[in-house]
């Protein structure tokens, strides 16, 4: 079971080249996965770490910037629907579209 253990969840698949993985050349398997969940329970730090900094960057962006950014939001927002807009009124068929063109010149 620790056997699987030591291979079967570390993130290297060359975990056992005799440079990259010292711990899976001792012969106390258990102790080698120990050592393998240490190093994912660190990585899981650093990852929490960084998410909590995005977090307070982001709290401290909308404290500073909320106004404008939500000024800019809402100009996105609003070109986008007309993007939309304009992409599914073209999915409706080219003989719609030639027909509008052709209408168009008549009534000129």
């Amino acid at each position: 079971m620790s056997h699987h253990h030591c291979h079967g969840h570390h993130h290297h698949h060359h975990c056992c080249d005799e440079q990259e993985c010292s711990c899976c050349h001792h012969h106390d398997e258990d102790s080698c996965g120990k050592e393998d969940f240490a190093d994912q329970l660190l990585q899981l730090a650093d990852e929490a770490w960084m998410e909590v900094l995005k977090e307070k960057i982001k709290a401290h962006v909308t404290k500073s910037n909320g106004a404008q950014l939500e000024k800019l939001a809402k100009v996105v927002a609003e070109a986008n629907k007309d993007r939309w807009r304009l992409k599914l009124a073209s999915k409706k068929g080219c003989e719609d579209f030639h027909c509008k063109i052709a209408d168009f010149f008549k009534h000129e």
